[in-house]
């Protein structure tokens, strides 16, 4: 009677096991399917993100080619001023020479010894000295 008693028991302790045991596994089978959708989840995002990534890779590269290109026409740009204040201080230094006329005398444009014999006979046409602006 004793050995049917642990008989008992042990298949009691047994079945109770294995009813544990199965809902362990399922409920284990449930978290498996749930980290798997979450695992399927996160490698969509990261391969946008990798895309993403990528495209943004191609902006960056593309904006630094702009400014690359514009720090040369600004470069351009900056030689043409300064070689053209350059010749502006060049012509700005040129002395001119005083025109004397027949008489000896230096002729004024009023703005300092002019310069151009031609263009002090085309002034002197006037009888005035000044040109007539009115037409």
């Amino acid at each position: 009677m004793l050995q049917i008693k642990i008989a008992i028991a042990a298949a009691i302790f047994l079945v109770g096991s294995l009813i544990g045991g199965g809902a362990a596994w399922k409920i284990q089978a449930v978290r498996i399917g749930a980290l798997e959708v979450e695992t399927q989840r996160l490698k969509q995002e990261n391969g946008a993100c990798a895309l993403a990534n990528g495209d943004n890779v191609a902006s960056i590269e593309k904006l630094k080619g702009e400014i690359a290109q514009a720090g040369k026409l600004c470069g351009a740009r900056l030689k043409a001023r300064n070689d053209l204040a350059t010749r502006l201080q060049q012509i700005d230094a040129i002395k001119t020479p005083e025109v004397r006329d027949e008489t000896g005398t230096t002729q004024d444009d009023g703005n300092g010894p002019a310069a151009d014999p031609l263009l002090i006979e085309l002034n002197g046409m006037w009888g005035n000295d000044k040109a007539d602006c009115q037409n």
